[in-house]
């Protein structure tokens, strides 16, 4: 927002304040031709800051960086982050539990690699760029009174 708009916006407020003290139609005539002005100025504003915005999408040498800050001035921050509701054949599934087996069913589907062993794809061999070997891992697990930093 420029410092015209700014001005315009607060000679529109003084036209429309004075309308409200007086009601003349002379005031109220003022008041409309400010506040067209206004919209017409916001207007400018907006198709130069997305002209611009265009133009900055089309540098070649643009960082990302530089490309999601603009994403996200553009687009918006979404927090938003539930799914929508899923459409499987001619129902409309809403409930989280059934949208998360309808996934589960969808993706244990394209990772189903066989019914026997024999359906087994080959590994491919391990090739090794060191020399030693891990041989074993040993875990301790405490009990639930042993916290972090108490000693007993």
């Amino acid at each position: 927002m420029s410092n015209e708009v700014r001005r315009a916006i607060r000679k529109r407020d003084r036209c429309f304040k004075k309308y409200q003290r007086t009601r003349r139609d002379e005031e109220n005539l003022y008041h409309i031709v400010a506040r067209r002005e206004v919209n017409r100025l916001k207007r400018d504003a907006k198709q130069r800051y997305e002209i611009n915005i265009i133009h900055l999408f089309s540098n070649e040498n643009l960082n990302p960086r530089k490309f999601w800050s603009l994403s996200k001035s553009v687009l918006g921050y979404n927090s938003d982050r539930a799914i929508p509701p899923l459409k499987d054949n001619m129902n409309l599934i809403s409930d989280d539990l059934e949208k998360a087996e309808l996934f589960n069913c969808y993706f244990s589907v394209q990772m189903h690699l066989g019914q026997h062993e024999n359906d087994l794809p080959a590994l491919p061999p391990i090739s090794f760029l060191t020399v030693g070997r891990l041989q074993d891992i040993v875990a301790v697990v405490f009990p639930l009174s042993h916290k972090k930093g108490m000693v007993t």
